[in-house]
C-alpha cells in the first residue's frame, strides 16, 4: 500500500487510532511517499562548470556564501541555510511566502573559493516565481580556457614585508589572447590586509589571470556576466543597473604566507593592451587612441562593481595601451557602461516546421561580439510560425540575437544588429534542420530503505553529452516532485547528474530507440523504456538516500 503526501495527515490520525487500540506496529507494510518539493518557492539552480570546454575537468565540492539585500530569504533545496556546491551543482529556493515580481525582485550574491580556481562571484536577480537556472564558468589556473593567460604561483622575495626592487609581472600575448599586460610592483611596496595593516612575511605569491575581450570562452567567465546589476561610483553612490562592453579584465590574487593581500602601500601600475576590434558604444566606431574608458573594480564578496575613474587609450608603438593604478585587490576591468532600456523589447522568431517543439537558448551579443545577457538560461520552446518573446532591461546599444539549439548546443540562427530601445524589436528566421530527437520523460525517486520512505525530489539535474570523448555540458533539467522532461538525440552517449541533500548521484548511458538499462554507477540506477508509437521514452531512475530524517 502507498500513501501520497496529501493523505499523510489522515494517515497519521488513522495510525494514532490504531496505536491506541493495538500493540502491533502500524507502519508494517506501508511505504510512505513524501513530496520533495516541501521547501520554499522559486527554485533556482546554479551550475558550476569548468571554463575550459576542451578539457572540462569536473568542478569539485566547495562552500559558498550568500550575501546581499535579500540573502536572508534564500534557502537550500531542503530548507536549510547551508550552501554547498556538490558535483558542480547548487540548488536554492526562496523561503515560503516569498514570491519575486518585476516590481519587487529578489536579489542576492554568491561568492566562494575553490582551491586551484579563480574565486567565484555571481549576482542573481529573480523577478518571477518560477524555476530558473544559472550557469557559472569557473577558471582553473592550470587548465585555462581559450583567450586567457596566467601567472601561477609566482614567488617574489620580500624584506621586512616589502619589495626591495621593482618587479614586473608579464602576461604575454598568444594566438587566442593577442593583448599583453604588464603589472609593475614598485620598490618598497608593502602588502596590507583588509584593515590596512602590513602583512609580515618573506615571500609574496601571485596568481594572476588576464582575459581577452575578443574571446568568447574568456568572456563566458566574466564575473557575473556583462549585465551589470550592482554599481557604484568612486564615492560609493549607487548607479543605475546597466551593461558593460569590456575592453579587457584581469583577476589578481596575492598572498604573503597564508594571508590574503587586499591593499598596497603603493598602487600596482598596470599597462593593458587593448584590442582595436572592440566597438566603443559611445562613438559606434572601434576603439582608437584618445578614447576614454572607465576603470572598474569588483568587490567579490558583495558583487558590487565600483567605477574607480577613467583612463585614456594611448598609442604605444602601434599598440593601443590603457594604463591605470590598482590600490587594492579584486577583479579589475576596462568597461564602457550604458544604462538599460526603460521599455520592453520584442523578439519575433519565424520558425519552420523543423524547429517546432524544440527549445532554443536566446543569446544577446553586442557589436564587439560579446554576450551581454546574464548567465541565466533564457530559453523558449518554438512553435511552427511566429514566436514572440519579450525581454526587459536590455542594454541601450546595438545588439543581435543568436539562437542556440539546446539539444545540440549548436548555433541555429541569428538576427541583424538592432536598437533594443527603438520600440521596433527584431525578427529572426529559424530554419532548423531535422535531427532525430526523442522526447524523454524523467521519473526520479529517492529511496530511504530503512524507513520505507520514497522521496519525490525537486532538484536540478545536469545533462552532459559525449563529444570526441569529452564530457560537454548540454543543459540543466528542472525536476519537480520527481518528474522532468528533456529531448535526447538518438544514438548519442549522455551523462546525467543530480544533487539532492548535499550528495551527487550520476549515471552514463548510450541513448537509442530501444529499451536500455542504466548502468549502476555513482548511485543512480534505472532503465529507459522506448515507445515507438509515440517516438518517446521514459527514463526511470532511483537513488538511495543515506541517513534519512
Amino acid at each position: 500500500m502507498k500513501i501520497s503526501t496529501k493523505y499523510i495527515l489522515l494517515t497519521l490520525i488513522t495510525i494514532a487510532s490504531a496505536v491506541f487500540y493495538t500493540c502491533n506496529n502500524p507502519f508494517n507494510g506501508i511505504e510512505i511517499i513524501t513530496d520533495g518539493n516541501l521547501y520554499g518557492n522559486t527554485p533556482t539552480g546554479v551550475i558550476f562548470i569548468n571554463a575550459n570546454d576542451k578539457n572540462p575537468t569536473p568542478v569539485g565540492d566547495f562552500t559558498v556564501t550568500i550575501s546581499g539585500s535579500n540573502a536572508d530569504k534564500v534557502i537550500n533545496d531542503i530548507g536549510k541555510k547551508e550552501f554547498k556546491v556538490v558535483g558542480g551543482m547548487l540548488s536554492l529556493a526562496l523561503e515560503e511566502g516569498v514570491k519575486p515580481t518585476k516590481s519587487n525582485p529578489i536579489q542576492f550574491h554568491i561568492n566562494g573559493e575553490l582551491n586551484g580556481y579563480v574565486p567565484v562571484s555571481q549576482t542573481i536577480t529573480l523577478d518571477k516565481d518560477s524555476a530558473s537556472v544559472y550557469v557559472v564558468k569557473m577558471v582553473q589556473y592550470k587548465n585555462l580556457p581559450e583567450g586567457t593567460a596566467a601567472v601561477v604561483g609566482k614567488n617574489t622575495t620580500l624584506t621586512s614585508g616589502a619589495t626591495t626592487a621593482p618587479t614586473t609581472i608579464a602576461l604575454p600575448s598568444s594566438a587566442s589572447k593577442p593583448e599583453q599586460t604588464n603589472i609593475l610592483v614598485e620598490t618598497g611596496t608593502q602588502f596590507l590586509n583588509a584593515n590596512g595593516a602590513p602583512i609580515t612575511g618573506g615571500t609574496l605569491t601571485s596568481n594572476i589571470v588576464q582575459y581577452s575581450p575578443s574571446s568568447e570562452k574568456a568572456l563566458e567567465a566574466f564575473p557575473g556576466g556583462l549585465s551589470a546589476q550592482n554599481l557604484v561610483d568612486a564615492s560609493g553612490n549607487k548607479l543605475n543597473a546597466g551593461s558593460f562592453v569590456t575592453a579587457g579584465f584581469v583577476a589578481i590574487d596575492m598572498k604573503v604566507g597564508n594571508q590574503a593581500v587586499k591593499q598596497f602601500s603603493k598602487p600596482l601600475k598596470v599597462d593593458m593592451e587593448v584590442s582595436n576590434q572592440i566597438v566603443n558604444p559611445n562613438t559606434g566606431s572601434t576603439i582608437k587612441a584618445g578614447d576614454q574608458i572607465a576603470v572598474w573594480s569588483l568587490d567579490e564578496s558583495k558583487g558590487v562593481w565600483k567605477r574607480e575613474g577613467n583612463t585614456t587609450i594611448a598609442n604605444n608603438g602601434g599598440k593601443l595601451i590603457a594604463s591605470f593604478d590598482i590600490p587594492h585587490l579584486s577583479y579589475w576591468s576596462l568597461n564602457f557602461y550604458s544604462e538599460n532600456c526603460t521599455q520592453s523589447t520584442k523578439i519575433t522568431v519565424n520558425a519552420n516546421a523543423g524547429a517546432a517543439n524544440r527549445t532554443y537558448t536566446i543569446n544577446l551579443l553586442n557589436e564587439s561580439g560579446q554576450p551581454v545577457s546574464t548567465s541565466a538560461d533564457i530559453s523558449h520552446t518554438m512553435t511552427s510560425g511566429a514566436n514572440t518573446i519579450t525581454l526587459d532591461k536590455l542594454p541601450s546599444y546595438k545588439l543581435k540575437v543568436v539562437l542556440v539549439d539546446k539539444a545540440t548546443g549548436e548555433k541555429a540562427a541569428e538576427s541583424a544588429y538592432f536598437d533594443p530601445c527603438s520600440n521596433q524589436g527584431v525578427s529572426v528566421t529559424l530554419n532548423a534542420a531535422t535531427i532525430d530527437l526523442v522526447n524523454v520523460n524523467l521519473d526520479l525517486t529517492g529511496k530511504c530503505p530503512a524507513k520505507k520512505t520514497t522521496v519525490l525530489p525537486s532538484a536540478n539535474a545536469s545533462l552532459y553529452r559525449n563529444v570526441n570523448n569529452s564530457k560537454v555540458f548540454v543543459q540543466s533539467i528542472r525536476v519537480e516532485n520527481g518528474t522532468g522532461s528533456l529531448k535526447l538525440i538518438n544514438n548519442t552517449k549522455y551523462y546525467i547528474e543530480i544533487v539532492y541533500d548535499g550528495r551527487k548521484y550520476s549515471t552514463e548511458f548510450d541513448f537509442n530507440k530501444s529499451d536500455t538499462s542504466l548502468p549502476a554507477k555513482d548511485g543512480l540506477k534505472g532503465k529507459i523504456t522506448y515507445n515507438s508509437a509515440t517516438n518517446s521514452s521514459v527514463l526511470t531512475a532511483e537513488f538511495n538516500i543515506p541517513n534519512c530524517k
